[in-house]
């Protein structure tokens, strides 16, 4: 086997997908670092332009995205000088400088290849492939109505299991057409076939991406996983894997609540494999619609509250990225 000598690599996929498992499977790989996602694409794609020119402003630029990836939700605990290392981001472009910030996390650990596990990667295959002659991107999935269940007992942004379904749809048909697009870069692996033979599934991700296997690779590690005690979403990342983990929403919502799901989601479903339990086209009068929505809107409001002071260090690192933002774009000297 020709190994690579550093391999990028990206997870793809919706939240509440699983991803967070295949992220702390992969990092148990003696050669690979997946570090928690400090989401760079997402926070920073849309105000590199107030930097200004980066041949000059790498060093800001570097910094704003350690104290960033330092935040306590994240804690990569990156330490250098930004200035000095500014030079070593060529080309001076964001691209380089996200690079160069992984590179300098997993080469911390020993280890070189990184993955990124950055929310929406669909949206910004411009930049990887624009950077990257052959990234790995590993699409994973999951059962639209599992994801809902979670969504639902958990209620971040996305209130009813419509939204979920909705959510669930777009970024699945972004995701094929990018599977179509580039195959060759892009393994589709399910949520259920992660849980259900890990060691399998495991095997074909890491031949795909290139390394050795390492049969850490296909059973979680709790010291491996110290992030498990700071959120919710990641309280068994350092438990094994729970093999049942799926079909959750037979015991959990009603065969209305499945229904609408389904009809929203059927053209992806059934391309990803998944088989409906009703045909696809309930249709719910206005006035059931409506008692239904409010119904769970105001439950997933209640619960959202309740687990607020739970998730209030994922709420400050959220404040955290609104505050850059804002900060760029008022201190930019063409700002109006």
């Amino acid at each position: 086997m020709n190994i690579m000598s550093h391999v990028p690599i990206f997870i793809m996929s919706s939240e509440r997908s699983g991803s967070n498992l295949l992220r702390v499977l992969l990092n148990n790989h003696r050669d690979i670092g997946a570090p928690l996602s400090p989401h760079f694409l997402k926070t920073f794609k849309e105000i590199i332009p107030y930097y200004g020119p980066l041949e000059s402003e790498m060093g800001e630029l570097l910094n704003d995205m350690v104290e960033v990836a330092n935040h306590p939700y994240i804690n990569w605990n990156l330490n250098f000088d930004h200035q000095a290392a500014s030079s070593e981001v060529q080309p001076a472009r964001f691209m380089a400088a996200y690079d160069f910030i992984y590179r300098q996390k997993v080469e911390s650990e020993g280890k070189k290849h990184f993955v990124s596990k950055d929310n929406n990667i669909f949206d910004y295959a411009d930049l990887i492939f624009g950077h990257y002659d052959n990234p790995k991107i590993i699409y994973l999935y999951r059962d639209v109505r599992d994801q809902a269940v979670s969504w639902m007992k958990t209620p971040t942004y996305m209130l009813t299991p419509k939204a979920v379904a909705n959510h669930w749809s777009k970024e699945q048909r972004k995701c094929l057409d990018l599977y179509n697009t580039h195959s060759d870069n892009i393994f589709k692996l399910s949520y259920e076939e992660l849980i259900s033979d890990s060691e399998q599934a495991m095997q074909a991700v890491i031949d795909f991406i290139g390394v050795e296997w390492d049969a850490r690779c296909a059973q979680t590690n709790k010291e491996k996983a110290p992030e498990a005690s700071r959120n919710e979403f990641w309280k068994n990342l350092d438990k094994p894997i729970l093999a049942s983990n799926s079909k959750k929403y037979l015991n959990y919502f009603d065969k209305t609540t499945i229904a609408v799901i389904e009809s929203i989601a059927a053209k992806e479903m059934r391309e990803l494999g998944y088989d409906l339990e009703s045909n696809g086209n309930y249709k719910q009068n206005r006035i059931n619609r409506y008692l239904w929505n409010k119904r769970w809107v105001e439950r997933s409001k209640r619960l959202k509250k309740e687990q607020l002071k739970d998730n209030e260090l994922q709420y400050s690192k959220s404040r955290q990225i609104v505050e850059l933002q804002k900060s760029k774009k008022e201190n930019y000297s063409f700002y109006y």
